[in-house]
């Protein structure tokens, strides 16, 4: 097996993991106030940047057209400019997380044969 079909397995296996971890998370931890970064923003996140990483330039990335606005950003700051007037909105609904997880895996699966 050659190091481009290993990173291309890694990279499908840990998206099988997320989506186990979304699935199973329950619901009292999906938008806990306790945490800063909720569970469903970290997944959001991990899932809005693993979709951006697998293209081969940032020119052929496009935003899925159920993406929320803001909602990739963790922390205070973007593109080097401040975020404190961001608002998320309403949270991230499980069912919503899983459709984008189908979304990424369906394109990383494409993305990743072409490295093969």
């Amino acid at each position: 097996m050659d190091i481009k079909s290993v990173i291309a397995s890694q990279y499908l296996a840990a998206l099988e993991m997320l989506s186990q971890a979304v699935e199973k998370c329950p619901g009292s931890m999906w938008n806990d106030p306790f945490h800063k970064n909720k569970f469903w923003h970290i997944a959001y996140h991990a899932l809005f940047y693993t979709d951006l990483y697998l293209h081969p330039s940032g020119d052929e990335f496009v935003v899925w057209d159920k993406h929320r606005d803001n909602h990739e950003f963790l922390g205070p700051v973007c593109r080097g400019l401040p975020m404190k007037n961001r608002r998320l909105g309403r949270h991230t609904a499980k069912k919503r997380c899983l459709n984008t997880w189908h979304y990424v895996r369906t394109g990383s699966g494409k993305w990743c044969r072409l490295w093969t």
